[in-house]
């Protein structure tokens, strides 16, 4: 069942299990026609197939939406990973419909959905590139910084993203600039060595920038096509990760020439957090501008609530879904796709 349709269920009046049908009809005096009824006023015989027939032709009863359904469905929608903010966003708009018109029951899927793949539609209008593909430079390397706290995946994810470039036929470089964290470092040399791509590293403790700085040297020279920065996690001191990633983008930008390389900073958030991840997208977007978003631990359930949630607050795109633990199991994320198989 796809993530839109359990958001349905879970609301009473919107769901078609024979209780609430039951429901549905205590509260209102006017009772359905019987079957014998619908076949006497259709002078049909009482055949199985005619019988489903005339009953799947006979217009369903259109149910007025009222104030005290509002209750309902902003409790349903908060508790089905949409969070609060977003509900209650869906419910006002909603709540202000029912101001200057009469509107029904049965007409909230379609603005359910309309109001979810609005910001999709609002970010791929920001420019003329597709917001939601992962564009590589041309005209030289394509830079692309990893954020996360730790244990969302982050290491995983620039294995899978080094392997699918790889694949691709890029030259790959990779830059181990959370020299932080010990095991971050030799997690990046294995999935160097699995993934057949080129590694930069220097002795623990050292200042990611240099890191970063002998990266860029590396690609100029070398001409690779890919430099996966990996950055420490350490959201709990903002200033010095502020300024860390501060100065990792100057060395960028003072050793490459404007124009001849493409910066991207990309977040990694674990899907299975929910609305946790949410908080961490606004914490790091606020320390150095995000570009775009990965999903690790992405298994296409409840979890799809947070790209909802992202895309509202952010306008950030998510680009890539972790599907598992395999270095294969990364999808590129589409609007199209995702659309098709949510909703």
């Amino acid at each position: 069942m796809s993530f839109f349709k359990k958001i349905l269920n879970k609301i009473p009046f919107l769901s078609k299990e024979k209780k609430e049908e039951a429901e549905d009809k205590a509260d209102f005096s006017e009772s359905k026609p019987s079957l014998e009824e619908i076949l006497a006023e259709h002078e049909l015989k009482s055949e199985p197939q005619t019988q489903q027939a005339v009953l799947d032709a006979k217009p369903a009863e259109r149910i007025k939406l009222e104030k005290q359904d509002l209750t309902i469905l902003e409790e349903e929608l908060i508790r089905s990973d949409l969070g609060v903010t977003l509900s209650m966003d869906f419910v006002e708009q909603i709540r202000d419909e029912m101001k200057s018109s009469e509107l029904f029951r049965d007409e909230l899927q379609f603005k359910l959905q309309k109001f979810l793949l609005a910001a999709f539609e609002d970010i791929a209008a920001q420019g003329q590139t597709n917001k939601f593909s992962l564009n590589l430079s041309e005209s030289g390397p394509s830079i692309i910084m990893i954020l996360g706290v730790n244990g969302v995946g982050k290491t995983t994810s620039i294995a899978k993203l080094a392997y699918k470039f790889k694949n691709e036929g890029k030259k790959v470089l990779i830059a181990a600039g959370d020299t932080f964290r010990a095991a971050a470092e030799d997690q990046l040399r294995t999935w160097a060595e699995r993934t057949g791509t080129d590694i930069i590293e220097m002795p623990h403790g050292s200042k990611s920038s240099a890191v970063v700085y002998k990266a860029i040297e590396k690609a100029k020279l070398e001409n690779y096509d890919v430099v996966l920065v990996d950055t420490a996690g350490r959201l709990h001191n903002k200033k010095n990760l502020m300024e860390e990633l501060s100065k990792i983008k100057q060395v960028i930008e003072k050793n490459l020439e404007e124009g001849q390389y493409l910066l991207e900073t990309m977040l990694v958030l674990d899907s299975s957090m929910g609305q946790n991840s949410l908080s961490q997208a606004e914490a790091f977007n606020e320390i150095c501008d995000l570009d775009s978003i990965i999903l690790t631990k992405f298994d296409g359930s409840s979890k799809a609530g947070v790209i909802f949630s992202i895309a509202h607050k952010l306008k950030l795109p998510v680009k890539f879904l972790g599907t598992g633990e395999k270095m294969e199991d990364l999808e590129s994320f589409s609007v199209e796709s995702f659309t098709k198989k949510y909703f």
